[in-house]
């Protein structure tokens, strides 16, 4: 929604101008700062154009010393918010009924972190949205959601999918003024199955031992990857020690597995530039709150 505001100049150049909404005027917008439908502005980016079209940037703000807008009496403004909602960074996904998932949020701002947004772009694809070109291109679910108060848990069900498939799913959103958000984190599950007779269920999550491995053995003049089933886990911790006990090299992953075989999986490749042919030891260690550390030992051999 944009406001027409009637400018006029008071003295020393401070500016005092009328808004209307519809449904109230507010005749010191320079100095309460308030935005149309009750919404109070602390400081913010606003862009105004006049009745020819002509723009003018500028910052709405309490202090008189900060940004102006260059402005002359008796000029008919369009004020139109310029800030755009905050990211969704807790994104996620769980499998629901038969061809349905259920998308999970933490609901964001209008203007950053405070109020709502106006609606939610959701896309989905089978293979990662993780870039601003792979949301574009993935296929747009569209909805009628009506976002909630920023902090607010929103659950819903997109269905109509492929059961038993996996699908990478990532939301923006949007502001009345179609001022949209930075792409959220990339969720991916499966689509809910009947469990029928061909069908694929979907993994579950839990923090289990299944294959850990390092491929390939031995690694001929290349890289080996290190191929680690636990689960969900917070933290995992991989060392790797030459025969003479020694470690050569350490690292730490963390985040959500990959979905590999339809089982969850981390990855981890070791460069093994400098590092002499011979047999290796490679210590896993994952820890997830609540359950006991899962700890594997096991070798591997590189050829140069």
């Amino acid at each position: 929604m944009h406001k027409t505001v009637s400018c006029f100049i008071v003295g020393l150049g401070l500016v005092l101008m009328i808004i209307w909404n519809g449904f109230a005027a507010d005749f010191n917008f320079w100095s309460q700062d308030k935005e149309s439908w009750g919404k109070t502005k602390t400081s913010g980016k606003w862009q105004l154009s006049d009745s020819g079209g002509q723009f003018t940037s500028g910052f709405s703000t309490q202090s008189v010393g900060g940004y102006t807008w260059s402005m002359e009496s008796g000029y008919l403004y369009t004020v139109a918010d310029t800030n755009q909602p905050s990211a969704i960074t807790n994104f996620s996904a769980l499998t629901g009924g038969e061809g349905a998932v259920s998308l999970i949020w933490t609901a964001p701002g209008d203007d950053g972190l405070t109020g709502s947004a106006e609606s939610y772009v959701v896309r989905y694809s089978t293979a990662a949205i993780d870039t601003e070109t792979e949301f574009n291109t993935a296929t747009n679910y569209s909805n009628s959601w009506t976002p909630q108060v920023a902090g607010s848990t929103e659950t819903h069900t997109v269905d109509g999918l492929t059961a038993g498939v996996t699908y990478y799913f990532a939301i923006k959103s949007k502001d009345e003024y179609d001022n949209i958000s930075n792409l959220s984190n990339s969720a991916f599950v499966y689509a809910g199955s009947s469990g029928g007779m061909g069908a694929t269920k979907a993994p579950v999550d839990p923090f289990e031992l299944g294959e850990v491995y390092s491929f390939p053995n031995p690694a001929k003049r290349c890289n080996p990857c290190l191929h680690i089933e636990v689960g969900f886990a917070d933290s995992i911790e991989v060392k790797i020690y030459n025969i003479a006990g020694e470690l050569v090299y350490k690292t730490d992953l963390s985040g959500n597995p990959s979905l590999i075989n339809n089982k969850y999986a981390y990855e981890s490749v070791w460069d093994t530039g400098g590092t002499a042919s011979g047999v290796y030891i490679y210590l896993v260690r994952a820890k997830r709150s609540g359950f006991n550390e899962i700890k594997v030992i096991k070798k591997m051999a590189v050829i140069k």
